[in-house]
């Protein structure tokens, strides 16, 4: 019987992940609801990386996968805080409006409004959970 390529695909990217769940769980989220171009793209990206060097390439790869440079950036952010710090949205805001993350906004309500984008558009991802 013929493996669909699809679940092929799957599995490439499995095996490139070393079978470390913490990999094989970034790259389904950052991956989940994306075209096939975007799943082969990713494993073209993983392709020729030994153990030594996958989980790096996955996390950039999960990281590269967040489309926007504001989502982008918000993560990085959130990584300044301790692990499992509920952090607040308004310090969030506080500090990419400090950092200038913001683009082309002219009031802190617009800036709250692209914040919340990337939260939602983290949270989507599985990057982390909003309780």
């Amino acid at each position: 019987m013929l493996i669909p390529s699809s679940i092929r695909l799957e599995k490439k990217i499995a095996r490139k992940c070393c079978g470390l769940p913490i990999a094989i769980k970034t790259m389904a989220c950052s991956l989940r609801s994306k075209s096939k171009d975007t799943w082969k793209s990713a494993l073209c990206r993983l392709e020729n990386h030994d153990i030594k060097t996958v989980v790096g390439d996955v996390f950039k790869t999960s990281y590269e996968n967040l489309h926007y440079k504001m989502t982008g950036d918000t993560f990085l952010l959130c990584g300044l805080f301790p692990e499992d710090f509920d952090i607040p949205t308004e310090d969030l805001l506080k500090y990419g409006w400090g950092l200038k993350l913001f683009k082309g906004v002219g009031t802190i309500r617009e800036a709250r409004y692209q914040l919340n984008a990337c939260i939602e558009r983290l949270i989507h991802t599985n990057f982390f959970d909003r309780k």
